[in-house]
């Protein structure tokens, strides 16, 4: 490897990850700029200022663009919290103590919208809307800072203790000073906790900070078991390495907020560490499904939500450490199966569309974007995990041959499905075809090396060396790793199947059968030759020390190889005729996966194929809690069921009553929620052409139809977007795809529009919507402001939103619509889940779960 690509693989990156929750639109909160000033939604806008405000963007300046556009509601089960503050509305309070509920979640997108409803509700709470929207920005200080001021701003005819809490939020000594003068506010306490928690984070927080944080967290919950403080309890002894102190609060947390699915998601961490992991994946599940729910509702797909991907990936590896290998491929296929958008969840960024070279061309859709952590990408890196550690060898050559493992322009990925495609191969016996997975491994590693090198060469200005350095490295430094990685793990699996090794009985045989082999050959020559009878000495130690070090190869291959399964190492190690070794291996791969299926079920094959019944029945009467819930014909459990029949188990060995009892007082977990998202039904929509002819949604059941919402023919961007469109009509038209574009124009304005037309007939169908009442059914609406928005729905032949987009602009990538709409409609529908909460929705008075 040339020097320069060496040094490549050494530098690393260091990724900053922030808390966040989902929003109702693409664009949430997360994503927000801040502006130079923040407006209070509902101010007057200067005649100068409302000639600048673009089509679909905010009358508040651009910190309001983003996400937030739609209102608020009462969601219930936000979190047990009592906060009354000032106010003329009760309605006003009641959002005010939703949106402190969903702070504590660390809903924040939500908790701002909360305010903001409450704001608008009742303008007299101003002062304490802004303080709960700072608190909500925390992690983006410039924006807390905006909303800090503009609670102090707002101050005026607020009690004292609401003061004391604005004047809290720029205070060296948080909110003490309340604590001190009302005791028994218990908000000031737990908002004393998160600022505490906050500084613990960032390692400005002493030992005896973290134990005062824990005991004023518990002083509250003394009072209120369930208030939402039990996440923070979570968070300060998961940080602190005290998992076994924050137990009940892992226990109470999820049902001190239920609606908030993060609250569901944190015991996780603590029944994670303490290797508890039944409750973990209950709580995954609950967290999940509780997501679920809520986005069907409020017309939200998954990745909006800044933890969805990670909730579902932590999902699939804790199935996995349960055996439960069929609920952990499904969970991974459903993340490979969901919508997809350049923004929030992709494996790789979409191609260069001509839209992204225009000036013009919103921003956001200009930017590349880091594709780990997504559904995308985790769905297929679970996928692969699965099927390799649970040896569905033929699936896992199918899922990568049949193309639903996506082939992708990032070596680093293909480099991952050329390494399962050779573990597949050769663990099946298939050499060859597993020779040419390494060989491919082989030759795009090279030609990554060869093209950073290239790179390096062809920087010339010294003056900007650096800078050029660091650009090849962000290009070049992870697939190089990738494939480097990917290389070494397949050729540890090469040595291992073609590889030549020698048991220690083995070697014991052949060095003997090699002495007297020499003595032989020694006494024989040296009759003709004294000479040359010496020499076979010396060729006799030679043999004997290689197949001595065939001996040690076999002891050094779990040393020696990288990330190789020791189930399948100890196995080999069998076949090579070492019990020794392999009970080695397979105890120790046990002992260092505690708690987890496979491995104790590979201990127990081992241990009974070596003879060791007596243990074998041992460590078996442990696996059969431990796969209460397994998969009992997953290749590793079946060839369990030779040795249950040997030891007079029944066919179904597995026992579950402990795991039972251990969920026994938990909610049914169907009462949270359908474990599988699933689109929603569009509304139904009745509007009128240029010609003054009625149009139904009716008219376009039982074919797929794109609905673009733009804002008239005075919109540039919208007008780029529908020219992008129509330079991709007739591919549309081939895949069977209608386009129906809705504007807030006038019906004579429609007309104007298609008359300036010049290539013939318009492509797409135009409608008229000046009075906006497609726009809201849509939601593609400001609730706030009550001005329309961009929005673009694909709608599949039985009336699903399969895939959309609602924003302050446009969405100008055509050919991504085009591919997406193509994987999309190829996939059916989730089934409705017999049983699972659906939260109330209706479509023309029928419930949208009955449908």
């Amino acid at each position: 490897m040339p020097a320069v690509a060496r040094c490549l693989l050494l530098v690393g990156f260091v990724a900053l990850l922030a808390d966040g929750a989902f929003a109702q639109t693409p664009g949430s909160a997360l994503t927000q700029t801040p502006s130079a000033r923040v407006q209070i939604p509902g101010e007057p806008t200067a005649p100068q200022q409302e000639e600048r405000i673009l089509p679909g963007h905010s009358r508040h300046g651009e910190i309001f663009d983003a996400g937030l556009r739609q209102s608020a509601y009462l969601m219930g089960g936000t979190g047990n919290v009592h906060f009354p503050i000032t106010h003329k509305v009760e309605k006003a309070q009641k959002f005010f103590e939703q949106g402190v509920g969903q702070l504590h979640g660390f809903w924040y997108a939500e908790a701002e919208r909360s305010f903001r409803a409450a704001e608008a509700l009742d303008h007299s709470i101003a002062g304490m809307a802004w303080w709960g929207a700072s608190i909500a920005n925390h992690y983006r200080p410039s924006r807390a800072r905006e909303f800090a001021e503009l609670a102090a701003k707002n101050k005026a005819g607020l009690s004292d203790r609401e003061q004391m809490y604005i004047d809290a939020l720029t205070s060296q000594g948080g909110y003490r000073a309340i604590m001190a003068k009302y005791p028994d506010d218990q908000e000031a306490k737990a908002r004393e906790v998160w600022r505490m928690w906050f500084r613990i984070e960032t390692g400005q927080a002493s030992n005896t900070e973290v134990h005062d944080a824990v005991e004023l967290a518990n002083a509250i919950l003394k009072v209120n078991p369930y208030h939402p403080i039990n996440h923070a309890v979570i968070h300060i002894c998961n940080l602190a390495s005290m998992e076994s102190r924050a137990l009940d609060s892992a226990d109470h947390c999820g049902d001190s907020a239920p609606s908030i699915g993060h609250m569901w998601h944190m015991p996780t961490h603590i029944y994670f560490t303490l290797h508890m992991y039944p409750q973990a994946a209950w709580q995954l599940e609950a967290c999940i499904r509780t997501e679920h729910a809520r986005m069907m509702h409020d017309h939200v797909v998954p990745d909006q939500s800044v933890f969805y991907a990670h909730n579902n990936e932590w999902l699939v590896r804790t199935l996995l450490y349960m055996g439960r290998a069929q609920d952990a491929r499904r969970t991974a296929m459903h993340m490979i199966d969901l919508p997809r958008h350049p923004q929030f969840n992709l494996i790789e960024p979409p191609d260069d569309d001509d839209s992204a070279d225009d000036e013009d061309s919103p921003k956001e859709q200009k930017k590349t974007v880091e594709t780990h952590g997504t559904s995308a990408y985790y769905g297929r890196e679970r996928l692969l995990q699965t099927l390799r550690q649970f040896e569905y060898w033929e699936d896992l050559i199918d899922a990568c041959k049949s193309g639903y493992i996506e082939e992708t322009s990032l070596l680093g990925e293909q480099g991952k499905v050329h390494l399962n495609l050779g573990v597949a191969y050769y663990s099946t016996g298939k050499i060859a075809d597993g020779d040419k997975e390494l060989a491919e491994i082989r030759r795009l590693s090279e030609s990554e090396e060869a093209a950073a090198q290239t790179a390096v060469d062809e920087i010339g200005d010294t003056s900007k060396r650096n800078k050029a350095m660091a650009a090849v490295q962000s290009k070049y430094i992870r697939p190089m790793a990738e494939l480097a990685r990917s290389r070494k793990e397949l050729e540890s699996y090469r040595r291992i199947v073609s590889g030549f090794f020698l048991s220690r009985r083995a070697l014991v045989m052949c060095l003997g059968g090699l002495f007297v082999l020499e003595l032989a050959a020694f006494l024989t020559i040296k009759r003709r030759s004294i000479v040359v009878a010496v020499l076979t000495v010396p060729l006799a130690i030679g043999g004997g020390v290689w197949l001595f070090q065939r001996h040690l190869a076999l002891l050094e291959l779990p040393y020696d190889s990288v990330n190789v399964d020791f189930a399948f190492m100890s196995r080999q190690m069998l076949e090579a005729g070492d019990p020794d070794a392999a009970e080695w291996c397979a105890r120790e791969f046990a002992n260092n996966r505690e708690y987890q299926v496979k491995p104790q079920a590979n201990l127990v094959e081992i241990l009974y194929r070596i003879g060791q019944k007596d243990e074998a029945r041992k460590e078996f009467d442990k696996l059969r809690e431990l796969a209460g819930t397994a998969d009992l014909d997953s290749p590793p459990l079946a060839r369990l069921q030779p040795i249950a029949k040997d030891f007079d188990l029944p066919a179904d060995w597995r026992l579950p009553q402990s795991l039972n009892r251990s969920l026994k007082q938990r909610r049914p977990l169907k009462s949270l929620g359908p474990l599988v998202w699933r689109p929603w039904l569009a509304p139904d929509w009745k509007l009128q052409d240029a010609q003054g002819h009625e149009h139904t949604s009716a008219e376009f059941r039982g074919k797929p139809v794109l609905m673009v919402f733009f804002l008239g023919k005075d919109c540039p961007h919208c007008v780029k977007q529908l020219e992008a469109l129509v330079k991709k009509a007739e591919e549309l038209k081939k895949d069977g795809l209608s386009v129906v574009a809705v504007s807030t124009d006038t019906q004579p304005q429609v007309k104007q529009f298609l008359d300036k037309y010049k290539s013939g007939p318009y492509p797409f169908l135009v409608l008229a919507d000046d009075k906006y009442s497609a726009f809201q059914s849509f939601r593609a609406y400001d609730d706030f402001e009550h001005v329309p928005m961009h929005g673009m729905f694909l709608i599949d032949k039985d009336g699903y939103a399969r895939w959309f987009d609602v924003s302050f602009e446009p969405f100008m990538d055509a050919s991504f619509v085009l591919h997406e709409s193509q994987r999309l409609l190829n996939r059916p529908v989730a089934p409705i889940e017999q049983g699972a909460r659906i939260i109330a929705d209706t479509k023309n008075g029928v419930p949208i779960s009955s449908r």
